[in-house]
Formats: C-alpha cells, sequence, structure tokens
C-alpha cells in the first residue's frame, strides 16, 4: 500500500498553483513531478542529474534553493 504523504494534500496543491508563476524553470519542473508522481519521485528528480547519477547536496541546493 502507498504511503499517503507521498500525495499532496488538496490545500499543498492550491498553494503549489499560486506560487507556481514564482518559480524559476528548474523549480517548476519540479512541482509538476510533485504534482502528477508523488513528493518521492520529487526528491528522486531533484537529487538526480539528467545523466542518471547522483546529484551532490550542494548541487541540489543550488538548483533549487
Amino acid at each position: 500500500m502507498e504511503n499517503q504523504n507521498n500525495k499532496l494534500s488538496a490545500y499543498q496543491a492550491r498553494v503549489i498553483e499560486a506560487l507556481r508563476p514564482l518559480m524559476d524553470e528548474k523549480n517548476r519542473e519540479t512541482i509538476d513531478v510533485m504534482t502528477t508522481q508523488g513528493k518521492k519521485e520529487a526528491v528522486k528528480h531533484m537529487t538526480t542529474r539528467p545523466d542518471g547519477t547522483r546529484r551532490s547536496y550542494a548541487e541540489m541546493r543550488m538548483l533549487y534553493g
């Protein structure tokens, strides 16, 4: 059974949509992953480079804040 904490609440989804116009492209990409695939996949997206290797924590923070 999938963990319910992986999904966004209705409130979280509304907040994300309100903030979307203020986000840079990298954060919008991650929000798209989060809203369609869940929080776990969003974290995976943030910590994985396009070539499939792991990003360092510093690299992730530089890209996503």
